[in-house]
């Protein structure tokens, strides 16, 4: 009499392998078209860039969303619609970047008696035809009016020229990725007892 032995079968499932697609100079996004959830979170995204919100926003489920629409940001067919409707969007960029640098160095560089005359005598505005008023966040009067006469307040407010440098010293690489110099800080210390010689 044979002996049989007992032996346990069990079935492992197997993904389907994927097939790509090997076409010469296309790119991925030539091939495969967005899906109409897909082509609903690239529009949802792009009005306020939040991953998590266009998700929920495009049908996707409020749990799943955290973790959908920071994944579909890294899928580059969605990467490269995201960037083709932002070129769309924004036509020229050289040309928009190269204005929003001149607007900033406006704001910059912009003196007070750019806008105005003073001395001993007093405040004059200069009149706006004269003068380059981008760099002007408000112009604004107040009027009082006393048994002395009539008193106008003159006030003028310029736009945040610090941010303005943050943002020019960003865009001309003054705030280059640099490493740290390191000061190395090992001190050595020698004790000497004079009290054992």
């Amino acid at each position: 009499m044979t002996e049989k032995k007992a032996t346990k079968t069990t079935k492992i499932k197997i993904p389907p392998k994927t097939v790509k697609a090997k076409i010469k100079n296309k790119k991925p996004t030539d091939i495969i078209e967005l899906n109409p959830k897909q082509k609903l979170f690239v529009l949802e995204y792009l009005k306020d860039f939040n991953a998590t919100a266009a998700a929920i926003r495009s049908g996707y489920s409020k749990r799943s969303a955290n973790n959908i629409g920071p994944a579909n940001l890294l899928k580059p067919i969605i990467k490269a619609e995201i960037n083709k409707q932002i070129e769309i969007f924004l036509g020229d960029t050289k040309e928009l970047s190269m204005r929003v640098i001149k607007e900033c160095q406006k704001i910059a560089f912009a003196k007070l008696d750019d806008f105005l005359d003073y001395d001993e005598e007093g405040v004059i505005l200069k009149s706006s035809k004269s003068v380059d008023t981008s760099a002007l966040e408000s112009v604004s009067f107040d009027t009082t009016y006393s048994k002395q006469g009539t008193n106008i307040k003159k006030r003028i407010k310029q736009h945040d020229k610090i941010k303005a440098l943050d943002i020019l010293a960003k865009v001309t690489a003054l705030y280059k990725e640099t490493e740290t110099p390191t000061i190395p800080l090992s001190i050595t210390v020698n004790i000497v007892d004079n009290e054992s010689e």
